[in-house]
């Protein structure tokens, strides 16, 4: 039996929606309910589904933002290499398959579940609690989360859910196309999220990297290249994918712990096997 995940600090404001403590409990039990008795995706997505206010667009986007930042809150909580890791995100491919009916947000219109809407927008603001590397209890907790976040929204890509492309080029550019961080936890941190992006959306992005891109000026400026990936082109491309791959194997080899030793390898491994399937 997989041992509790402590969701004691995870909380969301109830003036978002009165349905948050139901949210909570439904995402407490797909973590830490017992065999048999805990829910699978297909169960709890019905059961987040059934609490979807209907009809009230104000509720709804209440309602909506109090489930993903929960939703997103918990996923830090799990280990990256857990497999409620998994059932969280299939949860989530369960419930944008439960309806698609329109409806209004931040005067833009959009359908629930199909879009899965305020998903991205609260996966961005979680993108701003970076750690600090400062050594502390706090901050290596917080490395823990972080790389757990990462595993969950690089899930979500892979499953062509989100078209988060943009959160995986942020973290392998900083990661790998800038100079090395003088912290070695930030080194290894850095190493750790580039493997769960090649582990769970490698295929989506290799694939991605491949078709030709029109990128309006906006991107170009969010997508652009790290100072090591020298007179690289913004976006996804061949080259930017095996820069990637020849860092992971310079930064796999320097780290400090054998299993991410290993676990780079085996990502290294599974880029060049992309590479020899396209």
């Amino acid at each position: 039996m997989s041992a509790a995940i402590d969701l004691g600090a995870v909380t969301a404001d109830p003036d978002d929606s009165p349905l948050v403590p139901k949210i909570l409990s439904i995402l407490s039990a797909i973590v830490n309910g017992p065999p048999p008795a805990a829910p699978s995706a297909e169960s709890a997505a019905g059961e987040l589904d059934a609490l979807y206010p209907a009809g009230d667009d104000k509720a709804a986007e209440g309602f909506l933002w109090g489930l993903w930042s929960l939703l997103i809150d918990v996923a830090r909580k799990i280990p990256a290499g857990d497999p409620r890791q998994q059932l969280l995100a299939e949860t989530v491919r369960e419930l944008a398959g439960k309806r698609d009916e329109e409806v209004v947000l931040w005067d833009q219109k959009t359908r629930v579940w199909s879009e899965l809407p305020m998903l991205g927008p609260c996966m961005r603001e979680a993108w701003n609690m970076s750690p600090m590397y400062d050594g502390s209890d706090k901050d290596n907790a917080a490395i823990q989360e972080w790389i757990s976040l990462n595993s969950f929204a690089a899930r979500i890509l892979g499953a062509n859910l989100q078209t988060w492309v943009n959160l995986a080029i942020w973290e392998f550019r900083s990661g790998l196309e800038e100079p090395p961080l003088s912290s070695q936890a930030a080194k290894e941190t850095a190493l750790a999220t580039a493997c769960e992006w090649v582990t769970h959306a490698g295929k989506a992005l290799h694939e991605q990297g491949r078709r030709v891109q029109q990128l309006d000026a906006m991107e170009q400026r969010a997508l652009k290249a790290g100072t090591l990936f020298e007179g690289g082109k913004p976006g996804l491309s061949d080259e930017r994918w095996q820069f990637w791959r020849e860092r992971m194997g310079v930064l796999g080899a320097e780290a400090g712990s054998g299993e991410l030793r290993e676990r780079a390898q085996r990502a290294v491994e599974r880029m060049k096997e992309l590479e020899g399937s396209a």
